[in-house]
Formats: structure tokens, C-alpha cells, sequence
């Protein structure tokens, strides 16, 4: 993350099976790029909400995130 942001601006949400694609497009081709061109935001960075798989003791073990959202992007803003 970068060292100059005052700010973390954290948005999750979850969007219909059916609008994913359409959704994805947008945020990555308009939302994100036009928002990190607005000055004092430094970044936007995207998530994906996953199943977390880690081995603990030689046993592989599974996560599941519950009923978070699945989509997450952290804004870092100067001001």
C-alpha cells in the first residue's frame, strides 16, 4: 500500500449470477481506471472473496468465507 494515504475507503458487495460479467467489465474498464484518475486517490485495488486452502500439520484444510460479500475493492486516498 502506498506510504501517503490518509484514508482507506473499503466498498464490498455482491452482485446477481447473471450481471458478473457485465459488472466485472465496468469496474475494470470504467469504474476503477476513472476513479484512479481523480486526484488524491492513489489507488483502487480489486478482491474476489475465495475459499482459503492451507495445510497445517501435513493435513490440507479448507475455509469458507461464510456470507461475506464476494467483490471488494480498498481505495487509498490522499485526501
Amino acid at each position: 500500500m502506498a506510504k501517503k494515504a490518509r484514508y482507506l475507503f473499503i466498498v464490498s458487495m455482491d452482485v446477481p449470477e447473471e450481471w458478473e460479467d457485465f459488472f466485472n467489465e465496468v469496474y475494470d474498464t470504467e469504474h476503477v481506471p476513472y476513479l484512479s484518475a481523480v486526484p488524491g486517490v492513489l489507488s483502487a485495488t480489486r478482491s474476489i472473496r475465495e475459499s482459503l486452502r492451507m495445510s497445517l500439520g501435513g493435513e490440507e484444510r479448507f475455509m469458507e468465507p461464510g456470507d461475506e460479500p464476494r467483490y471488494s475493492v480498498t481505495y487509498e486516498i490522499e485526501s
